[in-house]
């Protein structure tokens, strides 16, 4: 089969002009017009349905058929690498070598090599494409507090020589932050976005992690380390008690909170697969119940009526029970009276706490990114995933 591209002198009130339509070339090389759904038999090449597929075939390739007009961007008429830049205007073109051999083969624009990397190309671009659309409705951390835990930030926003560098939505932080407010401390608390590492804060803990405290010209970091300096410096509401013993039981279990239960709920939030779900979730449920089995039986803190240093340092996780693994991952809701409900309910019921809770949205926007699982989450998450010890 030949084709060819029939140049057309058009006049018009406007001007002069050029239009290009598709022409099939008879054997003997007299041009004849035919347009897709023509019935004629052209050339004597075959039956009228043998040209209506030839037409196809044509159309397939080119996305035009007879007697349609060429734009300058259309297939054929220019030399790109997926046009077919052979048609120049009035000159016959045999398409069997362009892969439309009769009716006998299969349709083909490119040859063998060409189409396997366009093929390559295309599933790139679609998945850039499905990387775009995934970026547009997955959630990331927040980068203030809301709720009343900002109105603590705007009260706490006047400097002040006693500094708390946070974040609002890491459980570190907020140890650190009820430990302030239960001490009732005067300091300055201030915002920073842990993945950007400001200076400031790399001048206190060159790891760019928080929470970090400075006092004067003196700096510290790690959230528990950071709960036994406030402790030193005996002002306001003392955490640990003034029994030796009880004081070294509190931090036995606390030493539990950070080996056990703080890794354990990360492990259980990050796990993909159900059957790992179901194992690291019973995991964290037997690590909780040992701390519970050990509080105070009249409760409702760890120690009995009054929050201290345990209660502070297992607080921010018993708080995502219920705003984090409850809706990633099915967690049951505390039971209203059992011992663990209780305990709950009175670090809900705690202005100190309170006063460094932000909206139910701010937790469940920020932990999307560890209940998928998805790269450089923070280093907390690497470490779990690689089994290592918690930064």
């Amino acid at each position: 089969m030949k084709i060819k591209v029939v140049e057309t002198i058009v006049e018009d009130g406007s001007g002069v002009g050029k239009t290009f339509t598709i022409e099939r070339v008879r054997k003997e090389g007299l041009p004849q017009r035919a347009r897709i759904g023509d019935p004629a038999d052209v050339g004597g090449e075959g039956s009228a349905a043998d040209g209506q597929v030839l037409e196809q075939q044509l159309e397939d390739v080119m996305g035009l058929g007879m007697g349609d007009e060429l734009q300058l961007n259309d297939p054929g008429a220019g030399d790109g690498p997926h046009s077919l830049g052979i048609l120049a205007p009035n000159k016959a073109v045999d398409m069997d070598q362009y892969g439309i051999p009769g009716l006998l083969g299969e349709v083909h624009r490119h040859t063998l090599e060409e189409s396997d990397r366009i093929k390559k190309c295309t599933v790139e671009r679609e998945g850039i494409k499905r990387q775009k659309e995934m970026k547009k409705v997955q959630k990331t951390y927040h980068k203030k507090a809301s709720g009343q835990a900002l109105q603590t930030v705007k009260r706490h926003s006047k400097p002040n020589e006693l500094k708390l560098f946070g974040s609002c939505f890491c459980p570190f932080v907020q140890r650190v932050w009820i430990a302030l407010e239960v001490k009732g401390l005067n300091y300055q608390y201030i915002e920073v976005d842990p993945y950007k590492k400001p200076q400031s804060l790399l001048e206190i803990n060159p790891r760019g992690l928080v929470p970090a405290l400075k006092h004067g010209d003196w700096g510290c970091y790690e959230s528990t380390v950071l709960l036994e300096y406030l402790e030193d410096l005996e002002v306001g509401t003392a955490l640990l008690p003034q029994h030796p013993q009880l004081k070294a039981t509190s931090r036995l279990w606390v030493d539990h909170v950070n080996r056990n239960i703080v890794p354990g709920f990360y492990r259980y939030l990050q796990a993909q697969e159900q059957g790992k779900q179901a194992e690291y979730g019973e995991e964290l449920r037997v690590e909780i119940s040992k701390i519970v089995d050990a509080a105070d039986a009249g409760g409702p803190f760890f120690l009995g009526p009054y929050i201290t240093f345990v209660d502070v340092s297992i607080a921010p996780w018993l708080l995502r029970l219920s705003r984090v693994l409850h809706p990633y991952r099915g967690w049951p809701v505390a039971e209203p009276g059992s011992r663990l409900g209780l305990w709950v309910n009175a670090l809900e019921s705690s202005e100190a706490v309170k006063n460094t809770v932000s909206s139910a949205d701010l937790y469940l926007d920020s932990y999307e990114r560890y209940a998928e699982n998805r790269p450089d989450t923070s280093q907390v998450a690497k470490a779990v995933n690689s089994g290592r010890g918690l930064p």
